[in-house]
């Protein structure tokens, strides 16, 4: 399978039933469908001939791997990619639903065909694997969310917001934050998080931890007090993320959690507005300037 020339099936598993078909622009659509991944682990005890399999005996291992996928998200041949090439595109799209819904939405398997034409011709049937053995996730999912709403912001922004991405300061803190649970550890995915928002939310280092707590309260809150109670909320998280450095606690789900909603909240409306805020920006909204 080629997918810069042919059409791409992705198999997504983990996405809500109840949103049906949804059409995402320029021939691009979801829609809902069914395949069972399984991947049963064997072991063979004998070095195998040259281009030819081990020979047995074979014994079976426990466990292995089964995913459910429930839609798949079609990109056409006709489908022109701008900001990302086709199959870079599935997992932007993929990324904002895992950023607006759930982070156990990935893709396992894409195809070059219908997953219900599969059977079919299953032996020449073209399937590779992508999220099938990287995807995990640390805590708890989000707080529940009006799924269809989610999924009509993601329909409004993927291509809108493609650009973004060329901004090294958003790029690096959206893949951080659409990577972390596939992290070993939260304590790991903490770190990872928070170094991220450092970099997109202080960009001088004097004061660290005033600052990019202070930078980011500024930035999703008004002047006020819940601006005041943000800022307070992030010192502690950054405790947090320091004691992970250290090694001094580990207890860190609570913080993963609320440090991981903040992120989403920042991209969020860095996405909505399609603009990623400047130092100058930044200092000004700290210092209560009205320009910005």
């Amino acid at each position: 399978m080629d997918p810069s020339s042919e059409p791409i099936y992705a198999g997504i598993a983990n996405f809500p039933a109840e949103l049906g078909t949804i059409d995402l622009g320029s021939g691009v659509t979801l829609q809902p469908t069914y395949a069972h991944l399984m991947a049963p682990f064997l072991m063979a005890f004998n070095p195998a001939p040259v281009n030819a399999a081990h020979p047995g005996p074979w014994a079976a291992v426990k466990g292995g791997l089964n995913i459910d996928i429930n839609a798949e998200l079609y990109i056409p041949t006709s489908f022109s990619a701008s900001g990302f090439d086709r199959l870079n595109t599935v997992w932007w799209i993929t990324s904002l639903f895992r950023l607006s819904l759930s982070p156990r939405i990935h893709v396992p398997v894409i195809t070059n065909r219908p997953f219900k034409e599969v059977p079919n011709d299953c032996q020449n049937a073209d399937l590779l694997p992508i999220e099938a053995f990287t995807h995990g996730h640390h805590g708890t999912l989000y707080q529940p969310v009006n799924a269809r709403e989610s999924s009509e912001w993601v329909v409004r922004t993927w291509q809108r917001a493609q650009p973004l991405m060329k901004n090294a300061r958003f790029h690096d803190t959206y893949q951080a934050l659409d990577t972390i649970w596939s992290t070993p550890s939260p304590s790991l995915a903490l770190l990872t998080l928070w170094g991220a928002l450092e970099n997109l939310f202080s960009p001088a280092k004097q004061e660290l931890r005033f600052r990019v707590s202070s930078n980011i309260a500024c930035y999703l809150e008004p002047y006020g007090s819940r601006r005041l109670e943000l800022q307070r909320k992030l010192l502690k998280l950054y405790d947090a993320r320091s004691s992970a450095a250290h090694g001094t606690s580990k207890e860190f789900g609570n913080a993963l959690v609320e440090t991981q909603d903040i992120a989403r909240r920042a991209m969020h409306k860095m996405l909505e507005t399609l603009h990623v805020p400047t130092k100058d920006e930044l200092d000004a909204l700290l210092l209560g300037s009205e320009s910005t």
